[in-house]
């Protein structure tokens, strides 16, 4: 069962993913997801990756819909997407590998398309890409939150860290893990 610390989490990216504010998830709002990805990355909505991600987005969309959309409205509530990852997180290890391969693919696809200059790290300025996909942050609270997940103070985070980060927002239940800001404040 999802306690009330992961239902805030998961509450928290429902609401950036309902890229509309209509209080549910439909296709649209994915396909907006990936527009403000290569609007912000500076892609051509034709380039090949624009175009992988809008794939991307789009198998995501319809794994959720498959798993979450209960009444076949084609629109995911809140209640369902929270009924979905009670399913699929509650009670499993805080590790990336412990996610549905559905959800695995589509995070390590996001986390491809933010690696801008293909080294393996995420800068400050590759994850603050991915904090203006979220949302409106600005640069002092992207430094802050930076600053609190770059653990090992290298500047950078692996792959690895960003999986484990990404794990720990989703699955954990310690209001500590760096992971809860992987994708801003939660307040």
């Amino acid at each position: 069962m999802l306690t009330q610390f992961q239902i805030k989490k998961l509450t928290k990216i429902f609401a950036c993913y309902d890229f509309d504010n209509s209080g549910f998830l439909e296709k649209s709002d994915f396909t907006r997801r990936s527009e403000r990805r290569y609007e912000i990355a500076g892609w051509d909505p034709n380039s090949p990756q624009a175009q992988e991600l809008e794939a991307l987005n789009m198998q995501h969309w319809d794994a959720f819909k498959d798993y979450a959309d209960a009444n076949g409205d084609n629109k995911i509530t809140l209640k369902e997407w929270l009924t979905v990852f009670d399913g699929q997180i509650s009670g499993k290890p805080v590790l990336f590998e412990s996610f549905p391969l559905h959800l695995q693919n589509f995070f390590e696809a996001i986390l491809k398309s933010l690696d801008a200059d293909g080294s393996g790290d995420y800068s400050y300025f590759e994850y603050s890409q991915l904090l203006k996909n979220f949302g409106t942050f600005d640069d002092a609270t992207v430094k802050s939150l930076f600053e609190k997940m770059d653990i090992n103070g290298d500047g950078s985070f692996s792959l690895t860290e960003m999986k484990h980060a990404i794990a720990e927002f989703y699955m954990s239940n310690d209001p500590d893990a760096p992971g809860n800001l992987v994708f801003g404040p939660l307040e």
